[in-house]
């Protein structure tokens, strides 16, 4: 929600404004060509023209929050012509700007996906198909993320710097988006392996959906660390000698512990704060490697082994997992590469980086899975 300025941009918002932007375009400049460079320019002149005057609830010029979703892009390692669909996102939606006049300035692929990321108004819902039972704007949304999964991708990034700015929102709106950012967005983030954005969103909604269980939940996390700090060190430091003794290459041993997003549909007391341990090695051929070393060197659990290095999860992540004991404990044993970590941290994100046609059929799997949201055949 947006609104007429009343004062002048305050200086620390004049400098945020200046370094998103100066980041942005060395971005682009760095890995797109001169036409996206024009773009941008373009882009840039255009949101700062028509967003002018206008504040978010937190006080803060409007095109602060277009610039952050494109440097959320930037950062990701996605291309130029993501980034300036990024900035434009909101221009429909905030001001007079049209699809036509993106279609003119930009071309049709930038027109359509500032469309399909922009709220349906009123006087346009009878355009849509009637007897649908989701919300037009999902609808037409999925539509633009069915054809190209960058849309998808600004928009979950869209998402998550509206919900970093929710506390400036009326109680009311901030548990309606909560919920319906639990319900819709979470599920997406996490079919596409993206588990930060995934997680940060749960916590975020976990924060305003039941802020005292928030606050109970971070108390009893941080006192269950502070109890067990010492053992939970002697346990890592146990592994990781039993791996420098056997000459393996690794990269980092650490411990897992319980994350906030994950108790939100907990009701009872946490009763342990380590989830296990992580071991990052080279590649996949270390991955076995280490497991084997490990096997030998603690008691395991039978029936824990999960190889998903041959067989991936649904979502893409790839690893090996088992139980042992360590210190007299049992714990859960991740192990993973340099390389599976990055996908299983940032799903379709880093399959982009890699390969940008690797994601083809990755995307059609996930595709596939929208039928029942969209109630839509051509979804």
């Amino acid at each position: 929600m947006v609104s007429v300025r009343k004062k002048e941009i305050s200086k620390k918002d004049k400098n945020l404004i200046a370094e998103l932007d100066q980041q942005i375009r060395s971005y682009v400049e760095e890995y797109g060509t001169i036409r996206d460079s024009e773009l941008l320019n373009q882009a840039i002149s255009d949101i700062k023209k028509h967003h002018e005057n206008q504040t978010r609830k937190s006080g803060q010029p409007v095109i602060i929050h277009p610039l952050r979703v494109a440097n959320y892009i930037c950062r990701a390692g996605l291309d130029a012509p993501t980034v300036v669909a990024a900035l434009l996102h909101d221009i429909i939606e905030d001001t007079k700007i049209t699809h036509k006049d993106i279609q003119k300035r930009y071309g049709n692929w930038y027109a359509d996906i500032v469309k399909g990321l922009t709220k349906i108004k009123k006087n346009e819902r009878s355009k849509i198909e009637a007897g649908n039972n989701i919300d037009a704007t999902y609808q037409r949304m999925l539509k633009t993320m069915a054809q190209d999964v960058r849309a998808l991708i600004i928009k979950l990034f869209d998402r998550l710097d509206n919900m970093r700015d929710m506390e400036f929102m009326p109680r009311e709106k901030q548990r309606r988006i909560s919920l319906e950012t639990l319900n819709v967005y979470v599920p997406i983030a996490e079919r596409l392996g993206l588990a930060q954005i995934c997680q940060e969103h749960t916590e975020l909604c976990f924060k305003i959906l039941y802020p005292k269980r928030y606050q109970k939940i971070l108390k009893e996390i941080d006192e269950l660390k502070q109890a067990r700090i010492s053992s939970i060190h002697a346990m890592q430091n146990s592994l990781h000698k039993t791996l420098e003794n056997q000459n393996l290459e690794f990269n980092l041993v650490e411990p897992l512990f319980v994350h906030p997003s994950t108790q939100i549909k907990e009701l009872d007391p946490i009763d342990h704060v380590l989830e296990g341990f992580r071991v990052v090695v080279k590649n996949g051929m270390a991955c076995f490697n280490a497991l084997g070393i490990i096997h030998t060197n603690y008691n395991v659990i039978p029936l824990k082994i999960r190889d998903y290095i041959s067989n991936p999860q649904w979502n893409g992540y790839e690893g090996l997992q088992t139980e042992i004991r360590i210190e007299g404990e049992q714990t859960r044993l991740e192990i993973v590469s340099d390389e599976m970590l990055k996908k299983n941290q940032f799903g379709i994100i880093a399959r982009w980086q890699g390969n940008p046609a690797e994601i083809a059929d990755y995307y059609q799997l996930y595709l596939s899975q929208l039928d029942h949201m969209a109630g839509d055949k051509d979804v």
